[in-house]
């Protein structure tokens, strides 16, 4: 969730304010149920622990809308 000096949360606030239609997906080391709900609420497509294994990975990516 952190990316130096601007968090993944605030990145993702940046391209829905400037319109971008992109899916975020949130993969973290730390699932934070606040996070998830401040992700989820910010238009996040999907949010991820790391620890998710290769096949769920693999699906949701499939899963993502064209863009």
């Amino acid at each position: 969730v952190q990316l130096g000096a601007m968090s993944r949360l605030e990145l993702q606030r940046h391209l829905r304010a400037n319109g971008s239609r992109l899916p975020v997906v949130v993969m973290t080391a730390f699932d934070d149920g606040r996070v998830r709900a401040e992700a989820h609420r910010n238009g996040c497509f999907a949010y991820l622990p790391k620890e998710s294994d290769g096949e769920e990975l693999l699906a949701l990516l499939r899963s993502l809308p064209a863009c």
